[in-house]
């Protein structure tokens, strides 16, 4: 009786989660076409669905993590409210915002105006996608994003150039920023400094604007505080998993941009140095508590 009644409660969370996604997929469609028509929200709910699946697995690995039930509305909170912005950026911004055709697009920079662009039209070329490493480096310095804007259009995109597509990948994305702090403050500081962490960068200003934009920290500020995790988890408990998991999104850094993995290896370099000697403090003050003890045992 309690295994049926928890695959109807499991059942009705994929239903309204379902109807979640396919209710965002028609608004964003809406917004794209100008308020006008909802066109494309078929490719919407697709590109939703893909980042609720990678939430999921994030959410899985965290199984065992002892998640408050407040971590996952606020997940979904901060997902909602970067989507929310971006489609206002998308609106607004054409509206109000200065007459110059990076705006006038509903981009809020100017590179993620040329960036997608050029990844939409690799998207529709012939051309294998590995050509962002090549040809489009004056569009994207490193080319994993314009990669990935391209294979999201190639592959989840319709036949019409919807920017808020990527954007809608980006935000869902970039509020597992929130999960993933949580989970790396609360193993070295407690669940008090992972609450405020996790409420902060829920709202933070400047976190909130760029998660619900195509800029290039959308996704690096998530992947580095998924990579502190991964590393802190493994330096405590010893998991091969999580060392793969680190190599893996390392690698995915790397793509988007490889200045920022090697300060970011820099600064974790420095960061797990502090735990090496942290953990070593108590071996010395016991050497110490004994050399003392020696020397005061000699003296008598």
């Amino acid at each position: 009786m309690d295994s049926r009644r928890m695959f109807l409660r499991r059942a009705a969370l994929f239903l309204l989660a379902g109807l979640a996604l396919a209710g965002a997929a028609g608004l964003l469609a809406w917004v794209s076409h100008g308020f006008q028509s909802a066109a494309g929200w078929r490719s919407f709910f697709l590109i939703l669905a893909v980042a609720a699946g990678l939430g999921w697995l994030s959410f899985w690995v965290f199984r065992a993590e002892g998640l408050p039930p407040w971590l996952v509305w606020l997940v979904i909170g901060a997902a909602a409210l970067r989507l929310a912005l971006g489609a206002f950026w998308f609106a607004a911004l054409p509206e109000w915002g200065y007459p110059n055709e990076v705006q006038q697009a509903g981009y809020v920079m100017f590179d993620p105006f040329l960036r997608d662009g050029k990844a939409w039209e690799l998207a529709q070329s012939g051309q294998p996608l590995t050509a962002a490493f090549q040809d489009y480096t004056s569009h994207d310095q490193y080319g994993g994003l314009l990669y990935f804007s391209a294979l999201i259009y190639r592959n989840l995109g319709g036949p019409e150039h919807l920017p808020l597509q990527v954007v809608a990948f980006g935000a869902l994305v970039s509020s597992l920023v929130v999960l993933f702090t949580w989970g790396f403050a609360r193993r070295l500081w407690g669940a008090q400094a992972a609450a405020i962490a996790a409420w902060g960068l829920a709202f933070y200003p400047e976190a909130v604007f760029l998660g619900s934009s195509q800029m290039r920290e959308t996704f690096t500020i998530p992947l580095g505080a998924a990579l502190a995790f991964f590393l802190v988890r493994y330096w405590q408990d010893r998991r091969p998993a999580d060392l793969l998991r680190f190599g893996l999104l390392a690698l995915i850094t790397g793509l988007i941009t490889w200045a920022y993995l090697i300060l970011l290896a820099v600064v974790l370099g420095l960061f797990m140095l502090g735990l090496w000697l942290e953990q070593r403090a108590p071996l010395k003050l016991t050497l110490k508590r004994c050399l003392l003890y020696t020397s005061d045992a000699a003296d008598e």
